[in-house]
């Protein structure tokens, strides 16, 4: 009986839940004020979307500095939020010998190619994207300390983008956004394998499925998707 965090992240991606995760009370034991804790992640899951939205729609220089010190607790939610939960659900899956978590990454994550677009430009990425980099290095780093526990870590981002009410604020309509059944498989297939045959991984939601032939699936399981085309646009560092 090996638990599993993430998939809850790739149901709110599509915004219909495709599973369910239940901790028992007992079962989460954070290290901290456990009430201070339980309303820590309880505002991570309120704000995330709104500040990810914010953090997209300002350049760096006009975000305020109450909102990157003192709303996100002096760490940005989107890092804030992995870090509480992951902290714990470990005691959990060592208690149950293993385990997997799945980070929701962001392709913004990639360097921006020159010569910079309208996006890069305008688009006020750079503090969002700056904290899901570090998302994929908190990643790895704990896929490694946990590899022994038999708990692999990974991440999983959309490869290009996907429609969400946060994100269709600031995609534009005619933007050619990827189906979310291939994020959803992919964060499945990072929940089958023991650590130390698939950790530290940081996959996108098109590129893994392609490259390992992965047959993915609508949301209910009764329908087989076509195999993933890599679009031109896609990130060339990915």
């Amino acid at each position: 009986n090996l638990d599993i965090l993430g998939l809850a992240c790739g149901a709110a991606a599509c915004g219909r839940p495709v599973g369910r995760i239940v901790f028992r009370e007992e079962e989460v034991q954070p290290l901290g004020d456990r009430a201070r804790a339980h309303e820590d992640v309880e505002h991570a899951f309120d704000v995330a979307d709104a500040v990810a939205g914010l953090f997209r729609h300002l350049a760096a220089d006009r975000v305020a500095r109450r909102i990157v010190v003192e709303q996100a607790g002096g760490e940005a939610i989107a890092l804030r939020a992995p870090f509480i939960l992951c902290q714990q659900a470990v005691a959990v899956m060592r208690g149950n010998g293993g385990g997997w978590i799945v980070n929701i990454g962001s392709v913004t994550a990639q360097r921006p190619i020159a010569p910079f677009g309208y996006w890069e430009r305008l688009g006020g990425a750079t503090i969002y994207a700056a904290v899901k980099l570090a998302l994929n290095r908190f990643t790895q780093g704990l896929a490694a300390e946990l590899e022994n526990d038999n708990i692999a870590v990974n991440v999983v981002a959309p490869s290009t983008a996907i429609s969400t009410p946060g994100a269709d604020r600031f995609t534009p309509e005619d933007y050619p956004t990827e189906p979310v059944e291939y994020l959803t498989e992919t964060v499945l297939a990072m929940c089958r394998l023991p650590a130390r045959e698939r950790t530290g991984l940081i996959a996108h939601s098109l590129h893994f499925p392609w490259r390992e032939k992965l047959p993915v699936y609508s949301l209910d399981g009764k329908e087989q998707l076509p195999p993933p085309q890599i679009p031109a646009y896609a990130h060339p560092d990915i």
